[in-house]
C-alpha cells in the first residue's frame, strides 16, 4: 500500500508512528492482531506497544484462549473500554484464569461493557473496581455460586444486565437491582420465577426498567401472567422464554 505527499508515492511503513497509529485506530482489533501486524515487525511493535488500539477488545467470532494467552490479551487492561469474549472458549487452568480476571480486570476502570457470557470465570470480585460499567454479561457462567452476584450490585451505573441460565436464587436477583438505580435491561432467562418472585423484582426497579426478559415457574399460566402484566406493569416491555421442545 502506497501514499502520497502530492508528489511522489511512498509505501505506507514509510509513514511517521503517529499518523499509522491514526490508521490503525479505525481498524478492528481482530483484523490489526490477525492481519495488519504481519506486515512488518514495525506494525507488529506499534499494534503490540500502543494501548488505546486495545481499548475495544471485541472480535467477530469466539475465542479459543489458552494459558500463555492471557499475559498478551490483559496487557493493556487500563485502556479497556470494551472487553468482550463472550462464547469463548479457555483450555488453560482455571486458577490462573481467575488470577488474571481479578488481578487485571481490577485496573480496568473505564470499562463500560463486560462480556463474560459463557466463560469458565469463577469469581467476581473485581466488579467492585467497575465504577464505570454499563453493560454486563455474565449469562451461562456455570462456574459463579449464588453469593459471587452479589458483586454485581457493586456495579452501581449499570443500566443492561444480563446474568441468564445460572444457578442464582430470585432472592439474589432482587437484592441486586435494589442497588442499581437505573437498570434499564434485565435478562435473567432460565431462572424460574413465580409471582412474587416478579413483583419482589420490579418492586425494586420498576421505575427504570424499560426490557425485562424472564421465565417463568412451572406453576404460573402465561396467559394469566400476561394479564397481571398488563395490568399492573402497563408500560414495561417484556419477553417470557420458552425453551424450545426437543
Amino acid at each position: 500500500m502506497y501514499f502520497s505527499d502530492g508528489y511522489r508515492w511512498f509505501p505506507i511503513e514509510d509513514l511517521p508512528d503517529v499518523p499509522l497509529i491514526r490508521i490503525f485506530f479505525f481498524i478492528d482489533l481482530e483484523d490489526l492482531l490477525l492481519n495488519v501486524n504481519r506486515v512488518c515487525r514495525r506494525f507488529y511493535n506499534l499494534i503490540k506497544f500502543t494501548p488505546t488500539l486495545w481499548s475495544i477488545f471485541e472480535f467477530y467470532g469466539p475465542l479459543v484462549i489458552k494459558e500463555e494467552d492471557l499475559p498478551y490479551i490483559f496487557q493493556h487492561c487500563r485502556s479497556f473500554r470494551v472487553f468482550n469474549i463472550g462464547y469463548s472458549k479457555y483450555t488453560g487452568g482455571l486458577p490462573a484464569f481467575d488470577f488474571s480476571s481479578v488481578s487485571k480486570l481490577s485496573c480496568a476502570r473505564n470499562l463500560t461493557w463486560l462480556n463474560l457470557c459463557q466463560t469458565s470465570i469463577s469469581t467476581t470480585c473485581f466488579l467492585q473496581f467497575m465504577p464505570n460499567l454499563e453493560i454486563l454479561d455474565l449469562s451461562t457462567c456455570l462456574n459463579l455460586k449464588d453469593c459471587d452476584f452479589h458483586a454485581v450490585s457493586l456495579c452501581t451505573k449499570l443500566d443492561s444486565l444480563y446474568i441468564s441460565f445460572n444457578e442464582i436464587s430470585p432472592k439474589t436477583i432482587r437484592d441486586i437491582v435494589t442497588y442499581i438505580p437505573n437498570i434499564q435491561v434485565l435478562d435473567v432467562c432460565g431462572i424460574h420465577l413465580k409471582y412474587i418472585h416478579v413483583i419482589n423484582i420490579l418492586d425494586k426497579c420498576y421505575k427504570s426498567l424499560m426490557t425485562f426478559y424472564l421465565s417463568l415457574d412451572s406453576t404460573v399460566h402465561e396467559n394469566d401472567f400476561d394479564r397481571f402484566m398488563h395490568f399492573n406493569y402497563t408500560d414495561l416491555a417484556y419477553t417470557v422464554y420458552k425453551p424450545t421442545q426437543s
